[in-house]
Order: C-alpha cells, then structure tokens, then sequence
C-alpha cells in the first residue's frame, strides 16, 4: 500500500511555484520522480505505461508526472496503431485513469501544453545531446595506408556518433 505524498516534498514543491500561481500544478523532476518511487510514495512510470498501452495498445512517446492539490498525476502521450496520439492522465498512487474532464486533469492538461514542460526540464531532457567526433587515423609510413579512425561515441538519447575517417 502507497502513502500519502510526504507533506516535505509537496511543501518544497509548492516552494518553487510563481506567487499567486492560478492552478496549484507543478511539473516534478525526473529526480523528484526517483526519489517518490524509491520511497514508495508513488507507482514507477513503467508501470502505468504498461496499463496504459495494454488498455489502448499502440506506443508511450511521452510520460510526465505532475502534483497537482497534493496528488500526484501521470501524463502520457500514446501514439496508437493508428497513428492517432491520445493523452492518458493516470493517479500517480494507485495507477487508476483519470478523467481529461476532471479538474486535476483539465489543470493537469493545461499546464502540459503551457509550456510543454521547458521551465521545469533540463535543456537535455528534451533534446539528445550530439555524439563525439571520431579521432583521424595515424599517417601512413613510407606510402603504406594509414591505420582506420576509431568510430565515434555515441550520444545520449540514442543518437549515434559519427565516425571516424581513414587516414591518409
């Protein structure tokens, strides 16, 4: 059985929010995210995104938690076989759909789309970093060809680095 969110991190949360903020909603780190898993307070993401795709199949292409009047909420955008992306709200304590029509999630919606997350994101949250450069092969003694450049590193997010050339 989950806990109730610990009134220090909702205190701290509520802490970062803009003075006279309309909607009580606040978009948590990836860190806030771990550490409310590690402490049980909160189910793992991978665990709604498998309710999510086994009731609507098709594939998460974005998941993002929210607390919103001390309750944390799941957003998911699903990309179904169709093509169609769905958003899909989920409580973030028991895992249970929430209406888009509901008040936290007409607030959690919202404030998804205001500002897509960017002034609570690290810039590396939301673009793959470039992979390393491939180090140039050795020059060729006496006309031989030079040994091969060693392939780049690859980058985060899955983007892949470039290669290197062969030398001279």
């Amino acid at each position: 059985m989950l806990h109730p969110l610990k009134s220090a991190l909702f205190a701290s949360a509520l802490a970062l929010m803009p003075f006279g903020a309309a909607a009580a909603v606040l978009e948590l780190s990836q860190g806030q995210l771990r550490q409310l898993v590690q402490q049980q307070q909160v189910l793992r993401a991978e665990t709604i995104a498998t309710t999510a795709v086994s009731s609507f199949g098709g594939e998460v292409i974005d998941i993002r938690g929210f607390l919103s009047d001390g309750k944390m909420t799941y957003r998911l955008l699903l990309q179904r076989d169709d093509g169609a992306v769905v958003e899909l709200l989920y409580n973030g304590t028991d895992g249970r759909r929430i209406s888009d029509r509901s008040k936290v999630g007409e607030a959690v919606s919202a404030e998804a789309r205001s500002n897509n997350g960017s002034a609570n994101r690290s810039a590396n949250a939301n673009a793959g970093n470039s992979g390393n450069n491939g180090n140039s092969g050795n020059n060729g003694n006496s006309g031989n060809n030079g040994n091969s450049g060693n392939n780049g590193n690859s980058g985060n997010n899955g983007n892949s680095g470039n290669s290197g050339s062969k030398g001279n």
